[in-house]
Parts: structure tokens; C-alpha cells; sequence
């Protein structure tokens, strides 16, 4: 099931439109959250720094379906423990998806939209401590959900976008971390297996596009 729907969404962003749709590109920026679970210390709410965001496909008057890589997420947090060890952790995110928005015009240069999507979710997590070193193995997974907001054409070609999107993810796995010893020698448990689980991931951003 999950293959046939990966399938139709790239076939979609791929076949040339009989109606001649317009090919665009655009960037965007945003603010990132999403709901983890079963690392050491990013377990529940993660706020993530703003990130870019890039976007490709064709669009017409009524409709557009494009590609979107990004909607991705840094954070770091750190713990110090009553034994004197210090521990921080990254978790970076990163998102690749095939859209459609279905167009619902206001005046001549307000228009508003709305659509699914479908893609792959990618998680990897960086812990370090004051003692030990160690890096996980990247996790995946199935990301579906959908996007909402409103574009201004500013030219015919130009237009701007504020928009919304929210994505849940199946990505929930057994994940293994490699450890060493800061000082060279060898760490009593050289691999560390942990869960990691992204429940969902939402996103405010702000986009500019070009159309050819």
C-alpha cells in the first residue's frame, strides 16, 4: 500500500500536463516542531531552530503539484548528572514530500489553497557527554499529512506564501549507537541500542516562488 501511494505521488510530480501547467521553483522558511519520543533527553515537545526549505513543480490556475525537500528541524539539548557526567544530544529531522494544493481564489492576486501530502521522514541523534562519544544510525520512515495557507501574486511570475503544514510519521525503530571513550579507551559498551519514535511534525513557514 505504502509503495502504491509513493508511486502515484511521484508519477504525479513527473508526467507533463496536457493542460500546459507552468513548471516553478521556490524557497521557503520556517519554524519547525515536532513530537518525539524515546530518545535520552528529546522526548516529548521539540522546538527547532528556523530552516529553508526548497520546492519544485507545475501549477496552473486552479491546482499546482510540486516536491518539497526540507521542512527539517536541528535541536540540542544537555543534562549534567549528580555523578559529574554531562550529556548533550542533537537531533536533526529532515523531510522529503510530493504535495498537491487545490487553489480557492479570493480577488485577482489573493488566493488561498489547501492539499495533501506523502513522502519519507529521516531522524538522527548525536549523543556526547563528558566521558563518552557516540553517533546513531539514521532512522526513516512513511510521512503523510497536509498543508494550508494563502499566496499573494506580487508579479505574474513572483508570488509569496504564508502557509501551514502538518505531518505524521511512522518512524518508530530500534536504533543503534556506536560509543567511544573521549580519551581513546575503550568504552564498556561499545554499542547502545534505543528506541526512537517521531509521533508527528508541524511546521509555520514563509515561501517565495518563481513560475517559468
Amino acid at each position: 500500500m505504502k509503495k502504491t501511494l509513493l508511486a502515484a505521488a511521484v508519477s504525479l510530480l513527473t508526467i507533463q500536463s496536457a493542460n500546459a501547467d507552468d513548471f516553478f521553483i521556490g524557497l521557503d522558511l520556517g519554524k519547525t516542531n515536532l513530537k518525539a519520543g524515546g530518545s535520552h533527553l528529546h522526548d516529548g515537545n521539540v522546538d527547532g531552530d528556523i530552516t529553508a526549505g526548497f520546492r519544485a513543480g507545475f501549477t496552473n490556475d486552479k491546482y499546482r503539484y510540486y516536491g518539497i525537500l526540507g521542512g527539517g528541524l536541528s535541536s540540542s539539548k544537555d543534562k549534567s548528572y549528580d555523578t559529574g557526567l554531562k550529556r548533550e544530544e542533537d537531533l536533526r529531522y529532515a523531510q522529503l514530500t510530493a504535495n498537491f494544493d487545490y487553489f480557492f481564489p479570493i480577488n485577482e492576486k489573493f488566493k488561498a489553497f489547501v492539499g495533501p501530502h506523502i513522502g519519507f521522514g529521516f531522524v538522527d541523534i548525536e549523543a556526547d557527554s563528558n566521558k563518552t562519544t557516540s553517533d546513531s544510525e539514521i532512522a526513516s520512515g512513511l510521512a503523510y499529512g497536509g498543508q494550508f495557507g494563502a499566496i499573494f501574486d506580487v508579479t505574474k511570475s513572483f508570488n509569496i506564501e504564508a502557509g501551514y503544514s502538518h505531518s505524521w510519521t511512522n518512524i518508530n525503530q530500534k536504533n543503534k549507537y556506536h560509543v567511544s571513550r573521549t580519551d581513546g579507551s575503550l568504552a564498556p559498551t561499545p554499542t547502545i541500542e534505543d528506541k526512537i519514535k517521531i509521533e508527528n511534525v508541524s511546521r509555520f513557514y514563509l515561501a517565495a516562488n518563481y513560475t517559468f
